[in-house]
């Protein structure tokens, strides 16, 4: 399993350097492969599908690649665990399942990142980190599907790639329909769409009593859209618009937490019924505590998170009470998936994410197996019109013009469980 991972931090000065160092992987991907001396970029699209013709026709491994911020969740090792239970089972029809696994984090860390960002002058480089990534896992002429890509600034490009190449993608990070309206046929977007998501939240709110409330967003163009969309639905549902503030993704610096202090501040005389938060796990846990530091008291609801194990960490009791429109499900199934996972992972805790990246494998698996044949076009013509609905983890899988449908968001609060410890649990309550 090829892997790349690094706690790599540049300084900006080094921006040039860590460009050349991800170039080097890009190398070292290609060089993996049995057929390592012919680089993928170089490949036509056609050619790639033959390739993966001849290699199925005579018996070769499925190669898979998973792409994932290993800061953000536990995708890859879902991931990794829905490879060798299927390898333990007798593979996709005799093939055995390679999985190659790609750790985002080294290509959108980092000052020069951030720094571009804060200024106001990063859309190139998300861009970038996109396009690199995707470059590197199409090295290996072999891969003719991908799945996950947490970075939501990084799918598009990335997708755009995949396109090119004649790759299949299934988008795990992102519910932005933009990406599946730039892409073609082999683009599948494995989260439920933003509109399902709205009102989901305007349900709750409106069951919760909310009369007002605010807004606290990390500053994506896409998060300004989701802020749009479910601004028009409270304002259907009767419930009050008392503002909003964009935060910079690194709002942990002095400069950025000042100005997040002073936009909220005014929120503690209490003429706001709750606040909402769209942000990263990390982003998300800082600004609860600052919110709480500052005194507010009014309750959250947040927008899905990746990483809810390390959003609990990073919060603590700040975040007590605070609700959370996830993926995530309770039940037998999930239950002994986190038994097998814990006993493969002693280290590690699943999370939505690993079920994800399970869900992910799994579904390209069977696609395979019934298409019999890793012809992108084929696999993804087996999820239009024979897995109509497919049963994972997270829910029942229906794509409709390569959107899933079937699997529901829920609500769950952050508890103070009886052995002591923070955990979110399903939340029933209406107040």
């Amino acid at each position: 399993m090829i892997r790349f991972m690094s706690n790599l931090q540049p300084s900006l000065g080094m921006w040039i350097c860590r460009t050349l160092l991800l170039l080097a992987a890009c190398v070292g991907l290609s060089a993996c492969s049995d057929r390592g001396s012919q680089a993928g970029n170089e490949m036509t699209a056609e050619a790639r599908i033959s390739l993966a013709r001849q290699r199925y026709k005579s018996g070769k491994p499925v190669v898979l690649a998973a792409a994932w911020n290993n800061q953000d969740g536990e995708f890859l090792a879902g991931a990794q665990l829905a490879a060798e239970e299927i390898n333990a089972e007798g593979g996709i029809n005799g093939h055995v399942l390679k999985l190659e696994t790609l750790d985002e984090q080294p290509f959108v860390s980092g000052t020069a990142f951030t720094h571009f960002r804060d200024q106001g002058r990063y859309r190139n480089e998300p861009q970038l980190a996109g396009t690199t990534m995707a470059k590197t896992i199409l090295r290996n002429p072999e891969i003719t599907a991908v799945i996950g890509h947490s970075t939501d600034s990084t799918i598009l490009p990335a997708m755009l790639a995949y396109e090119q190449s004649g790759v299949l993608f299934f988008g795990s990070g992102s519910n932005d329909s933009r990406i599946r309206w730039s892409s073609a046929h082999l683009y599948f977007q494995l989260q439920p769409q933003n509109t399902l998501l709205a009102k989901v939240m305007t349900k709750r709110m409106k069951d919760w009593n909310w009369d007002k409330i605010y807004f606290i967003y990390e500053a994506t163009r896409h998060n300004e859209q989701f802020v749009e969309l479910l601004k028009t639905d409270c304002a259907s549902a009767n419930i009050n618009f008392g503002g909003a503030v964009a935060i910079m993704p690194d709002a942990s610096s002095n400069s950025s937490t000042m100005r997040m202090q002073q936009s909220i501040a005014a929120l503690r005389a209490g003429d706001v019924d709750a606040l909402v938060l769209i942000a990263s796990s990390d982003l998300a846990a800082h600004t609860i505590r600052e919110a709480r530091t500052l005194g507010l008291l009014q309750p959250f609801i947040i927008k899905l998170l990746s990483n809810p194990i390390s959003f609990i960490k990073r919060v603590g009791p700040f975040g007590e009470n605070a609700r959370l429109v996830t993926l995530g499900r309770d039940g037998y199934q999930i239950d002994e998936f986190h038994k097998r996972f814990a006993a493969r992972f002693p280290n590690q805790k699943a999370d939505v994410s690993a079920e994800f990246g399970y869900d992910s494998v799994r579904l390209y698996a069977d696609a395979v197996a019934t298409a019999d044949s890793t012809d992108p076009t084929l696999v993804a013509n087996v999820l239009h019109y024979k897995l109509t609905t497919w049963h994972g983890l997270l829910g029942n899988y229906t794509f409709v013009d390569r959107e899933v449908q079937n699997v529901k968001y829920s609500v769950q609060r952050l508890v103070r469980q009886k052995d002591g410890e923070l955990a979110f649990v399903k939340d029933s309550s209406v107040e």
